[in-house]
């Protein structure tokens, strides 16, 4: 183990980016992300966005999302593991709306219409990760 000395080391400031979601100028707080219509982002028969994501909110407790299935995504059979997922707020029309975007499921599918599907799933996915993570006050 190598000792480091304290005229080696140092603090340093950086600067770092928060984006929040504010409703008449004030920020969205968790009772008001709670009540947002709860609506799929993306169309299960073709794998597209049905409006425009606006980014992923950490959100997971007590989420009954993480236990859910569905043949296109992942996770195991039991019920208290985790399924990899996001809690997606997106606009359709005028209106803010919360998705649970669940990922691709890593099996093959079997038909060559299902393939595609969740080859555009996975995309989509891939690209709401890069969202950035909007932040809501508690």
């Amino acid at each position: 183990m190598k000792n480091i000395k304290v005229s080696e080391a140092e603090i340093e400031t950086v600067s770092v980016a928060v984006h929040v979601v504010r409703i008449s100028g004030k920020q969205m707080t968790l009772a008001v992300f709670k009540q947002l219509a709860v609506e799929d982002l993306l169309d299960p028969r073709t794998g597209e966005l049905k409006g425009v994501p606006w980014g992923w909110v950490n959100y997971h407790v007590h989420c009954p999302a993480a236990r859910r299935r569905n043949s296109f995504f992942v996770g195991p059979s039991s019920v208290h593991s985790y399924i990899p997922h996001l809690h997606v707020i997106w606009q359709k029309g005028d209106e803010l709306r919360h998705a649970v975007v669940y990922a691709p499921d890593r099996n093959p599918a079997q038909t060559a219409q299902d393939r595609e599907i969740q080859q555009r799933w996975q995309e989509q996915y891939e690209r709401l990760l890069e969202l950035p993570q909007l932040f809501i006050a508690v």
